[in-house]
């Protein structure tokens, strides 16, 4: 489990500094391109790559998934992977939106939310799975730390630029 711990902070790090490299043109070809990718694969890999289950239900209890750690360290792994998921979504997608826009990692944040929300309710509805709310808060914590790596590269241009 740590080597996947290691895998997501190089990655970070190899993103970062790529998107700083490109020119504004490519920077926002690799973010359009990044986030069309990300929502393919958050899709596939929660709506159209399930089979029905038996598990079915709702469970709109905050962090109720963090008492069953303790005997299930399963939802560790579980908890991890939404946040693994969602991740290159915030990565991207500020990259890809208007410069116009001034606030990029909100409008990003809200957008991945959406997703995630969206994302729930279709394995409700298509009995694919379990409408879960710790799900929605771990989708969004990969949706911030995806926004970290646009904030750091904003500012380490905004300081170059002084």
């Amino acid at each position: 489990m740590y080597k996947i711990y290691i895998e997501t902070a190089v990655l970070f790090v190899v993103w970062t500094v790529f998107v700083l490299l490109l020119p504004k043109r490519a920077r926002r070809i690799a973010g359009c391109t990044g986030s069309v990718l990300s929502v393919f694969l958050i899709l596939l890999f929660t709506v159209f790559g399930r089979q029905q289950s038996n598990v079915y239900g709702v469970n709109i209890i905050p962090f109720s998934s963090f008492t069953v750690t303790d005997s299930q360290t399963e939802f560790y792994r579980s908890m991890y992977l939404n946040i693994l998921l969602f991740m290159p979504l915030g990565m991207t997608l500020p990259f890809a939106l208007p410069d116009k826009l001034r606030l990029k990692p909100l409008i990003a944040i809200g957008s991945g939310l959406a997703l995630s929300v969206a994302v729930e309710f279709c394995q409700l509805i298509f009995n694919i799975g379990k409408f879960e709310i710790d799900d929605m808060i771990m989708n969004t914590v990969g949706i911030c730390t995806g926004v970290l790596s646009y904030l750091i590269v904003w500012l380490i241009r905004i300081r170059k630029q002084k």
